[in-house]
């Protein structure tokens, strides 16, 4: 059957209201696309991105603190001696024997017995240094004896005084 054509609402006297041509304008355009909304960092992808930022910071400072001390450890380890509460520069030891002047001298750490031996003038020429250990570090509180070669005893030439009580 055929339908007359109708008239539009509001248009003028005589227009008439015709279907499109579908052949002469195409098909009609597709609804446009939705997007989806975005989310939020709010929700669980945040909480997720913290944990995530969190657990790096960890590996990287445990990574840093492994190599520093690895820095640190790359020598040959050893116990260390305990050091006094004071750090001490100078020893004190007495020199004593077949020497110029003996007695109490004052040296910096590190000193050997030569030393020693100098700072009260030198060894007589009767002193027997062959016995004494010349290139030995001093230790403070220690007693420097030097023998000399007619000596009949034979005692050692570097003692160690006991330690003061206190």
């Amino acid at each position: 059957m055929f339908d007359p054509p109708s008239r539009r609402p509001g248009a003028p006297p005589g227009a008439l209201h015709e279907p499109p041509d579908r052949q002469f304008w195409g098909p009609p355009e597709p609804p446009p696309h939705r997007r989806r909304p975005r989310r939020t960092t709010a929700g669980l992808g945040g909480e997720v991105r913290v944990a995530l930022a969190a657990v790096l910071v960890v590996i990287v400072s445990a990574t840093l603190i492994s190599y520093e001390s690895s820095l640190h450890s790359a020598g040959p380890t050893s116990p260390a001696a305990p050091q006094p509460a004071t750090s001490v520069r100078h020893v004190v030891v007495q020199v004593a024997g077949a020497v110029t002047r003996p007695g109490v001298v004052e040296l910096p750490v590190g000193s050997r017995v030569i030393d020693a031996v100098d700072a009260v003038g030198g060894a007589l020429p009767a002193a027997d240094l062959d016995h004494l250990n010349l290139a030995a570090k001093l230790r403070d509180g220690e007693q420097v004896l030097v023998t000399t070669t007619d000596s009949t005893t034979t005692t050692s030439t570097t003692a160690v005084a006991p330690p003061a009580p206190g």
